[in-house]
């Protein structure tokens, strides 16, 4: 009879154990970082930045990228054409394509795409157009302390913007967040291009190919809602640009743990040495 009571006593504590294992092994939500600064939430950098050498009447562009503790990738792309980006692989994998972007005339094309959890190592980037480009370029970012859950999850709204809007490039993040790297790619008929104030130039090529066209990749670290991602230079111009969430610095409960609780509750019923 004492050991139904005992049992009777630790039912309730084995039930929420059952429930805490269960959300900590469930799918992680998409984070959001809403409300959280300093030591909550961790900022998102750049760990290293490849220039590819620019194409002329190619298909393609391949080049390498080395990730060495980088737990994210970003590649940046800009050309001359009407071409579009049909794909964009590192090591053999397929990227997740987050725009397309062309110019209100349909010549200057913008492309991103990102990869969470990239191989180590040195590996090709390969870029394919739907056909010949005119001439075309790209670059990667490897990232640190992204998000890694999913694409989805680490990454906010993706902006686009093209000449239309009037002016040199530029496109506005509204809905960036404090610890988020803002990253963007653009292109503009332009033999000069640089980044605007707060931004960090990482991939960068005037004149592409000796033409006439220019394109850039930046990032900014975002210090609250609607960072401005701009390019002087230039006119028919296509950018794209989105904010990057970094990963929580939050505690979370391991298996492990759960584990040597529920040992310890095991021995107490099996001892009776349960208070």
């Amino acid at each position: 009879m004492r050991r139904v009571r005992d049992l009777a006593r630790v039912g309730p504590v084995l039930l929420a154990l059952c429930l805490l294992a269960s959300c900590a092994w469930a799918q992680p939500a998409a984070p959001t970082n809403l409300g959280v600064s300093g030591s909550d939430v961790m900022a998102v950098t750049v760990e290293s930045a490849t220039l590819a050498t620019a194409v002329a009447s190619a298909s393609s562009i391949t080049f390498p990228h080395t990730c060495t503790a980088a737990v994210g990738l970003f590649v940046g792309v800009g050309n001359q054409s009407p071409q579009a980006v049909t794909g964009i692989t590192y090591n053999g994998v397929a990227m997740t394509m987050l725009w397309d972007k062309v110019d209100d005339l349909g010549i200057q094309r913008s492309a991103g795409a990102l990869m969470v959890n990239p191989a180590a190592g040195t590996h090709d980037v390969v870029v394919t157009f739907a056909a010949a480009v005119d001439i075309g370029v790209a670059g990667a970012v490897g990232l640190l302390s992204l998000e890694t859950s999913s694409v989805a999850n680490a990454h906010r709204t993706v902006y686009t913007a093209n000449e239309t809007a009037g002016g040199a490039p530029s496109v506005t993040v509204a809905d960036s967040q404090n610890g988020d790297l803002v990253i963007d790619s653009a292109v503009t008929f332009s033999i000069t291009i640089a980044a605007g104030a707060g931004q960090t130039s990482r991939a960068e090529d005037d004149a592409i190919a000796g033409g006439g066209s220019s394109w850039g990749l930046s990032t900014e670290s975002a210090t609250g809602a609607n960072t401005v991602m701009s390019w002087t230079g230039g006119s028919f111009w296509a950018t794209g640009a989105t904010a990057l969430i970094a990963a929580s610095a939050g505690a979370s409960v391991t298996y492990p743990q759960l584990e040597r609780v529920a040992r310890g509750i095991e021995r107490g019923i099996l001892t009776g040495d349960i208070r």
